[in-house]
Protein backbone atom coordinates (compact mmCIF):
# COMPACT_ATOMS: atom_id res chain seq x y z
CA UNK A 1 0.00 0.00 0.00
CA UNK A 2 1.08 3.83 -0.82
CA UNK A 3 2.01 5.88 1.60
CA UNK A 4 -0.41 8.94 1.90
CA UNK A 5 0.70 12.65 0.96
CA UNK A 6 1.48 14.18 4.59
CA UNK A 7 -0.88 17.38 3.04
CA UNK A 8 -3.64 15.56 1.58
CA UNK A 9 -3.72 13.51 5.45
CA UNK A 10 -3.92 17.19 6.70
CA UNK A 11 -6.56 18.24 4.38
CA UNK A 12 -8.50 15.07 5.39
CA UNK A 13 -7.84 15.43 9.12
CA UNK A 14 -9.57 19.03 9.38
CA UNK A 15 -12.17 18.26 7.08
CA UNK A 16 -13.05 15.44 9.60
CA UNK A 17 -12.94 18.01 12.75
CA UNK A 18 -15.53 20.05 11.33
CA UNK A 19 -18.33 20.42 13.50
CA UNK A 20 -22.20 19.97 12.18
CA UNK A 21 -22.83 23.23 12.47
CA UNK A 22 -20.10 24.84 10.20
CA UNK A 23 -20.28 24.63 6.39
CA UNK A 24 -17.43 23.55 4.88
CA UNK A 25 -16.48 22.88 1.33
CA UNK A 26 -13.40 21.40 -0.03
CA UNK A 27 -12.73 23.46 -3.19
CA UNK A 28 -11.67 21.14 -6.31
CA UNK A 29 -8.38 21.79 -7.98
CA UNK A 30 -9.13 21.78 -11.85
CA UNK A 31 -5.16 21.27 -13.21
CA UNK A 32 -5.04 23.01 -16.26
CA UNK A 33 -1.76 23.68 -18.46
CA UNK A 34 -1.09 26.46 -16.19
CA UNK A 35 -1.72 25.10 -13.04
CA UNK A 36 -3.95 25.13 -10.11
CA UNK A 37 -7.39 26.71 -11.04
CA UNK A 38 -8.17 27.98 -7.09
CA UNK A 39 -7.24 29.98 -4.92
CA UNK A 40 -8.18 28.20 -2.20
CA UNK A 41 -8.71 24.90 -0.79
CA UNK A 42 -11.62 25.24 1.46
CA UNK A 43 -14.44 27.42 1.88
CA UNK A 44 -15.82 27.91 4.77
CA UNK A 45 -18.61 29.38 6.43
CA UNK A 46 -20.02 30.14 10.44
CA UNK A 47 -22.65 32.38 10.75
CA UNK A 48 -22.01 35.47 10.11
CA UNK A 49 -18.57 35.17 8.40
CA UNK A 50 -17.44 33.60 5.36
CA UNK A 51 -13.88 31.96 5.87
CA UNK A 52 -11.82 31.27 2.75
CA UNK A 53 -8.58 29.12 3.59
CA UNK A 54 -5.47 27.51 1.63
CA UNK A 55 -3.79 24.76 3.59
CA UNK A 56 0.09 24.26 3.56
CA UNK A 57 1.60 21.55 5.29
CA UNK A 58 5.07 21.69 5.84
CA UNK A 59 8.23 19.43 7.26
CA UNK A 60 10.50 21.97 8.37
CA UNK A 61 9.84 24.88 10.89
CA UNK A 62 9.29 27.71 8.00
CA UNK A 63 7.34 27.45 4.71
CA UNK A 64 9.37 28.15 1.52
CA UNK A 65 8.42 31.50 -0.10
CA UNK A 66 11.48 31.41 -2.22
CA UNK A 67 10.17 33.57 -5.83
CA UNK A 68 10.01 31.09 -9.38
CA UNK A 69 9.56 32.66 -12.47
CA UNK A 70 8.61 30.38 -15.48
CA UNK A 71 9.44 31.87 -18.97
CA UNK A 72 6.51 30.94 -21.97
CA UNK A 73 7.05 32.24 -25.21
CA UNK A 74 9.76 34.43 -24.15
CA UNK A 75 7.90 36.12 -21.54
CA UNK A 76 8.87 35.49 -17.60
CA UNK A 77 6.58 35.78 -15.27
CA UNK A 78 6.30 35.21 -11.37
CA UNK A 79 4.60 32.12 -11.05
CA UNK A 80 4.92 31.42 -7.48
CA UNK A 81 6.41 32.47 -3.79
CA UNK A 82 7.78 28.68 -2.82
CA UNK A 83 4.60 27.23 -2.22
CA UNK A 84 2.42 29.54 -2.51
CA UNK A 85 1.14 30.20 -6.14
CA UNK A 86 0.81 34.08 -7.28
CA UNK A 87 -3.12 33.24 -7.51
CA UNK A 88 -3.54 31.90 -4.32
CA UNK A 89 -1.76 34.85 -3.00
CA UNK A 90 -3.48 37.89 -5.01
CA UNK A 91 -6.81 36.15 -5.72
CA UNK A 92 -7.47 35.45 -1.29
CA UNK A 93 -5.52 39.41 -0.95
CA UNK A 94 -8.51 40.86 -3.14
CA UNK A 95 -11.55 38.44 -1.46
CA UNK A 96 -10.55 39.30 2.08
CA UNK A 97 -11.18 43.29 1.34
CA UNK A 98 -14.80 42.13 0.97
CA UNK A 99 -17.49 42.69 4.20
CA UNK A 100 -18.03 39.19 6.44
CA UNK A 101 -15.09 37.82 4.52
CA UNK A 102 -11.87 36.38 6.05
CA UNK A 103 -9.54 34.78 4.04
CA UNK A 104 -5.96 33.34 5.00
CA UNK A 105 -3.74 30.54 5.24
CA UNK A 106 -3.24 27.66 7.70
CA UNK A 107 0.47 26.67 8.29
CA UNK A 108 0.56 23.23 9.63
CA UNK A 109 4.09 22.09 11.00
CA UNK A 110 4.01 18.58 11.15
CA UNK A 111 7.58 18.30 13.19
CA UNK A 112 6.44 20.77 15.34
CA UNK A 113 2.74 19.33 15.75
CA UNK A 114 1.89 23.08 15.24
CA UNK A 115 -0.62 24.76 12.83
CA UNK A 116 -1.58 28.48 12.54
CA UNK A 117 -4.15 30.62 10.83
CA UNK A 118 -2.33 33.64 9.26
CA UNK A 119 -4.55 36.26 7.64
CA UNK A 120 -3.70 36.48 3.83
CA UNK A 121 -3.04 40.64 4.53
CA UNK A 122 0.29 39.33 6.87
CA UNK A 123 1.06 37.10 4.65
CA UNK A 124 0.36 39.42 1.80
CA UNK A 125 2.57 42.12 3.31
CA UNK A 126 5.31 39.88 4.89
CA UNK A 127 6.02 38.54 1.11
CA UNK A 128 6.05 41.56 -0.83
CA UNK A 129 7.86 43.90 1.72
CA UNK A 130 10.29 45.57 -0.29
CA UNK A 131 12.75 44.91 2.53
CA UNK A 132 12.21 41.17 3.13
CA UNK A 133 15.57 39.23 4.11
CA UNK A 134 14.24 35.58 4.15
CA UNK A 135 12.99 33.23 1.35
CA UNK A 136 10.41 31.56 4.12
CA UNK A 137 8.03 32.41 6.71
CA UNK A 138 9.29 31.11 9.44
CA UNK A 139 7.21 29.58 12.75
CA UNK A 140 8.04 31.91 15.17
CA UNK A 141 5.92 34.68 12.80
CA UNK A 142 3.09 32.47 12.65
CA UNK A 143 3.12 32.43 16.29
CA UNK A 144 3.25 36.32 16.43
CA UNK A 145 1.12 36.89 13.65
CA UNK A 146 -1.66 34.47 13.43
CA UNK A 147 -3.91 32.28 16.12
CA UNK A 148 -2.70 28.52 16.53
CA UNK A 149 -4.99 26.19 16.19
CA UNK A 150 -5.52 23.80 18.98
CA UNK A 151 -4.52 20.15 17.87
CA UNK A 152 -4.60 16.66 19.40
CA UNK A 153 -3.35 13.51 18.57
CA UNK A 154 -5.89 10.85 18.25
CA UNK A 155 -3.45 7.40 18.09
CA UNK A 156 -2.34 7.99 14.26
CA UNK A 157 -4.71 11.20 13.41
CA UNK A 158 -5.28 14.87 14.35
CA UNK A 159 -8.10 16.18 15.65
CA UNK A 160 -8.28 20.41 15.41
CA UNK A 161 -10.68 22.80 17.44
CA UNK A 162 -12.84 24.85 14.82
CA UNK A 163 -13.05 27.45 17.80
CA UNK A 164 -10.32 29.35 16.36
CA UNK A 165 -13.27 30.65 13.70
CA UNK A 166 -14.32 32.72 16.53
CA UNK A 167 -10.87 34.30 17.39
CA UNK A 168 -10.52 35.35 13.65
CA UNK A 169 -12.55 38.86 14.69
CA UNK A 170 -15.23 40.83 13.89
CA UNK A 171 -15.85 42.88 10.85
CA UNK A 172 -13.77 46.01 10.22
CA UNK A 173 -13.99 45.97 6.49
Amino acid sequence: MAKKNAGKLFEKDLENSCPPYVFMHRVRDLIYMAGSSSICDYIVYKHPNLFLFELKSHKGVSIPIKEEFKTKNGVTELKRYGVITVKQLEGLFEESKKLGVHAGFIFNFREKFSTYYVPVEKVYEFIKSPNRERNSIPMEWCEENGIRIAQTKNRTRWTYDFRFLDLIGGDEK
